[in-house]
């Protein structure tokens, strides 16, 4: 079941404290442009990795309601190159998303 329009409950507050708080966004941003350009990674599996060791590292200044097993990190991956505009993360998203769509 879609929470606000995320996979579920966990994977929207993971988001919605990236986006709604001015210093996590700015640290998390600049972390995952910083690991994914020096990373370069190829594939989708290896941006969701990145995420997902960024994101937990931040895990005590996030809600505390958030359920980590559950949450969605190629969605979160997903979001963290739109926020940060990652020309190599935003690149491995719309090949996931073009090869989900066929």
């Amino acid at each position: 079941m879609r929470y606000n329009g995320y996979t579920n409950k966990s994977t929207w507050g993971v988001a919605l404290n990236i986006g709604n708080d001015e210093r996590l966004y700015k640290e998390i941003t600049a972390t995952f442009n910083a690991r994914v350009n020096w990373q370069k990674p190829k594939d989708l599996g290896r941006l969701v990795f990145i995420t997902r060791i960024l994101i937990k590292s931040y895990q005590l200044d996030l809600i505390e309601s958030i359920d980590f097993p559950s949450v969605d990190w190629e969605e979160i991956a997903f979001v963290c190159a739109e926020l940060s505009e990652n020309k190599i993360a935003l690149e491995l998203c719309e090949r996931a998303e073009e090869k989900n769509n066929n």
